[in-house]
């Protein structure tokens, strides 16, 4: 999963406007937003779930087929499956608890809070579980391919490559690389939960009290 993934379920022709929105406002655009919400979140967990599957199972039957034999790599894919049934739980819980279109108004508005209080959650830790395995599943399969590479070319070979300064550069320039978007990525989520989600659930809020009153 990549930014983009995250941005399309609150990305809108502009920025929420929070509790400055204007009300008539709000109630003319909320089945549009609401119904556009609901579309990324199964797109998103499908893509995601069944992606992970495919890529995790497709991954393993071509490093079985070509004869390696490695634990990381199988507690790699282990990983890499695992956050995709993240997603796929995800989607079995968004179906079983997603308003139904004939709901009340208020119902619909209720639903669209707690999903966006649920994503905005599933978003803000996204570090903790799926970038971290993310990691960690490259880091092991990385090594299982170094390991098995190693026991097939002739001696010294990796030593020789290793002590070569454009490698050495190579090796430099892409880790320099992947921790620079890994920077930039986490700075543009935390970004868009500041300026985008935090200002609709605002909104939906604002809706909502509008609707029942001062007392409810």
């Amino acid at each position: 999963m990549n930014l983009s993934d995250y941005e399309a379920l609150w990305k809108r022709p502009e920025l929420p406007r929070g509790m400055d929105a204007d009300v008539a406002d709000l109630k003319c655009t909320f089945e549009a937003k609401h119904r556009k919400l609901e579309r990324t979140i199964v797109l998103r967990n499908f893509i995601e779930g069944v992606g992970g599957i495919f890529a995790a199972v497709g991954f393993g039957i071509l490093a079985w087929r070509m004869g390696i034999r490695s634990w990381s790599i199988n507690l790699g894919l282990g990983l890499i499956a695992a956050v995709a049934c993240v997603f796929l739980h995800d989607w079995w819980r968004f179906r079983r608890t997603r308003s139904r279109p004939e709901a009340p108004l208020l119902a619909r508005i209720d639903s669209s809070i707690t999903e966006l209080r649920h994503q905005r959650a599933l978003v803000g830790q996204i570090g903790k579980w799926y970038l971290s395995s993310y990691l960690a599943a490259m880091i092991l399969i990385g090594a299982g391919l170094l390991q098995h590479l190693a026991s097939k070319a002739p001696p010294g070979l990796g030593r020789a490559v290793l002590s070569t300064p454009a490698t050495l550069a190579w090796i430099v320039i892409i880790l320099g690389t992947v921790i620079v978007a890994i920077v930039w990525w986490w700075v543009d989520v935390q970004r868009a939960i500041r300026l985008q989600i935090d200002p609709r659930l605002a909104e939906l809020d604002k809706l909502r009290r509008d609707l029942v009153g001062p007392g409810g």
